[in-house]
């Protein structure tokens, strides 16, 4: 097969380096070079770009062509403006970034120079070779076409520098499947599907499916494994279950039930577990953990296959799902040590609206945990009574979940603890359960995906955004309910989340001049949708969507370390807790959060 026969149709790439001096930080666009006439090695020998003005197809990119990143069409920021090819013999587009907090992330790296190369994903039409017989073959390209412009991290080829990649895998495919049934003189002909949608379509699931693997890898340094699994052609489903069992040969991972948290504990048992038992027995220098919670936390981290330290003990979910874990808090408890003591004055806290707003909550994780989804369903044609539809299939995709660490602390008196009359049980249970679960709740609304923290809903890649622009207006409301609507989202969940100062200008708010309608009427809802309000959300943005697509996922059971040393001098204990979470996002599309302020 010739090499101009092995390419056509394929989608090739190039990297090239973007240089900061061509960002225009107001007009939101870069100019960069993403093509030229410099050779690229193949397999076959080296690969020009004819830049002459009849070689290139620039109907496409001038055509508002994505800008995406790492090639991932479901990961755009931006479009191509306009393409040329300059007289210096160079292809050059200007792209425009998106206002969406991911293009937003991606343009600010761009500006920092902290994102660098650029890359073009081309298809070659016509491969010439030049010159045949010399040693060096040259091919060159007189009738290709760029199909989109990305903004990549690593380049496929390192070795090789900027302006190369490696060539994708070569798939062969016939290129035409006819069937012919003959009855009664009448010939039948079946008509094939489309080579192009086939090929490409298979291109970009192998390149997912080595990009999941690759990620899972890189997290858990499995690279070996992950080369044999990629030549293997396992899926990334089967290549987590493989990570799983090599983590537990190196004694980093012990695959366990679903309800690994659980250890069977009775009504009875769950009543009498102590917190503060447990930690007045590892309060003192030399204390041992004793009676039910040793017992408790003991058969807990052997189904965990968990060590612990000698002042470190498990709470069970059955424990730490008690309907008293959230109950009062208080402050730092000088104030219960008395003859007579009347209820505890509680600490005012930020609201915590996600779990009220329907987000799903899933726990009892074990390990990396990949949920699949249906990204794209199988298309339905009409076709007359002897017609052939296009063959289709669905299109499935997942959202991974791994466990991000959230801690929190509290300092707590020895005397407090020997002397109090106050629930002293229900004080330390719920201080620390309800300062994680508070941390949580914005995690699933505003998580970085940085410094260690999940990807919360509004950095996730794909939601809606509007921009209000300044004060907020009853076509700004509709605007978010038409984007959300628009993806199907499922209206009977959909719901508002924003500040108390949203909420009280858009009760001040009228949605036409003069007429006292409001943008939120008397049953605190924005057309037809209930609003929450609560100081998690930042900078008085606003949030709406349908919030059971958002999990809030648990890995099994809290960790509690018992400090007597560190506050010794001050006679304080430290109470360490911390649990393993994060967020996912099952479809972005069904969320809709502003890029500014919604009380202005």
């Amino acid at each position: 097969m010739s090499a101009s026969a092995t390419y056509k149709n394929e989608t090739l790439r190039r990297e090239f380096d973007l240089s900061r001096d061509s960002v225009n930080a107001d007009a939101r666009t870069v100019e960069l070079c993403f093509a030229t006439e410099a050779p690229v090695e193949r397999y076959f020998g080296n690969e020009v770009l004819d830049m002459g003005a009849q070689s290139v197809r620039m109907d496409r990119l001038n055509r508002k062509a994505p800008l995406l990143v790492n090639h991932n069409p479901d990961d755009q920021i931006g479009v191509v403006e306009s393409a040329r090819v300059d007289g210096d013999k160079k292809a050059r587009a200007m792209v425009r970034f998106s206002k969406s907090a991911r293009g937003e992330e991606i343009f600010q790296d761009v500006k920092d120079g902290i994102r660098s190369l650029v890359s073009v994903g081309y298809r070659i039409h016509k491969l010439t070779q030049e010159k045949p017989g010399q040693s060096e073959e040259v091919h060159r390209a007189t009738d290709w076409e760029p199909l989109e412009i990305s903004i990549v991290s690593i380049p496929a080829d390192p070795s090789a520098g900027v302006g190369r990649a490696m060539p994708e895998p070569v798939i062969s495919l016939q290129a035409e499947v006819e069937t012919k049934t003959k009855s009664m003189s009448a010939t039948v002909v079946t008509a094939a599907p489309d080579l192009d949608v086939v090929r490409n379509d298979a291109i970009t699931n192998e390149r997912k499916r080595i990009a999941d693997i690759r990620s899972v890898a890189a997290r858990h340094k499995l690279e070996d494994i992950a080369d044999k699994a990629i030549a293997d052609g396992a899926t990334a489903e089967q290549f987590g279950s493989r990570a799983l069992e090599e983590l537990a040969k190196r004694g980093q991972a012990k695959p366990v039930a679903a309800d690994a948290g659980n250890i069977g504990m009775s009504d009875k048992e769950v009543r009498e577990f102590s917190i503060v038992r447990a930690i007045r027995a590892l309060s003192t220098p030399g204390g041992v953990l004793d009676g039910l919670e040793r017992e408790a936390s003991d058969a807990l981290a052997k189904k965990l296959g968990r060590s612990l330290s000698p002042t470190q003990f498990l709470i069970p979910n059955e424990v730490a799902t008690r309907s008293d874990l959230t109950a009062g808090t208080g402050s730092a408890g000088g104030y219960t040590v008395q003859t007579t003591v009347g209820p505890l004055i509680p600490l005012l806290r930020n609201k915590m609206r996600t779990a009220e707003a329907g987000v799903m909550q899933v726990s009892g994780l074990v390990g990396n945990v990949s949920f699949p989804k249906l990204s794209a369903a199988a298309t339905a044609y009409w076709l007359s009574e002897d017609g052939s539809g296009t063959g289709s299939v669905q299109t499935f995709g997942q959202v991974s979940v791994t466990p991000h660490r959230l801690a929190a602390f509290t300092d707590v008196s020895k005397q407090l603890l020997a002397q109090s009359t106050v629930d002293m049980e229900g004080v330390v249970r719920g201080d620390l359960a309800t300062i994680l679960a508070i941390a949580a709740d914005k995690a699933v609304i505003e998580g970085s995906g940085s410094s260690n923290q999940p990807t919360g809903i509004l950095n996730t890649s794909g939601i809606n955004t509007v921009t209000f622009g300044g004060t907020a207006t009853w076509a700004s409301v509709l605007a978010f309910v038409k984007k959300v609507e628009q993806g199907n989202a499922d209206a009977a969940n959909m719901k508002w989340i924003s500040t108390p100062a949203t909420k009280a200008a858009w009760k001040a708010t009228a949605k036409v001049s003069n007429y006292p309608s409001f943008l939120l009427d008397d049953n605190n809802e924005a057309d037809g949708y209930e609003f929450l309000n609560t100081n998690q959300v930042s900078s008085d943005k606003v949030y709406f969507g349908d919030w059971s697509q958002a999990m809030f996922c648990t890995w099994a059971g809290i960790s509690v370390l018992v400090d007597p040393y560190t506050q010794a001098t001050s006679g304080l204990v430290r109470i360490v807790a911390d649990m393993y979470c994060d967020v996912g996002v099952r479809q972005a599309h069904a969320f809709c959060a502003s890029t500014d302020s919604g009380a202005q």
